[in-house]
């Protein structure tokens, strides 16, 4: 025997259901955003330091020679604050020291 709401009943469920189905619809496609954006940035992060090492592999010679450089050019600005240099390089006879540039 039918139940006279029973339509009634179905339609309530049905309603439900597609209520639930949209929502799970809505959460797995929030999760598949959240992991396409953390793959993303994983990517980009592992991009990154690779690149970073290539970098520095590339530019490790110049790196070394820099540093190196640099610390005659320390040694050498102890001698041209000397009151001897500062002289000789008044009268335009100051030697030439092996830190000096193009424009010294």
């Amino acid at each position: 025997s039918l139940r006279p709401y029973a339509i009634d009943e179905y339609k309530t469920n049905k309603a439900e259901e597609l209520v639930r189905l949209e929502k799970e619809r809505l959460f797995e496609e929030r999760k598949r955003e959240s992991r396409q954006s953390k793959e993303a940035e994983a990517s980009t992060s592992i991009q990154r330091v690779f690149r970073g090492y290539r970098s520095r592999v590339r530019n490790a010679n110049f790196v070394e020679e820099r540093k190196a450089w640099l610390a005659q050019r320390r040694l050498d600005d102890g001698q041209r604050g000397g009151a001897v240099y500062k002289l000789y390089e008044l009268m335009g006879r100051a030697p030439e020291l092996e830190s000096d540039t193009l424009y010294e």
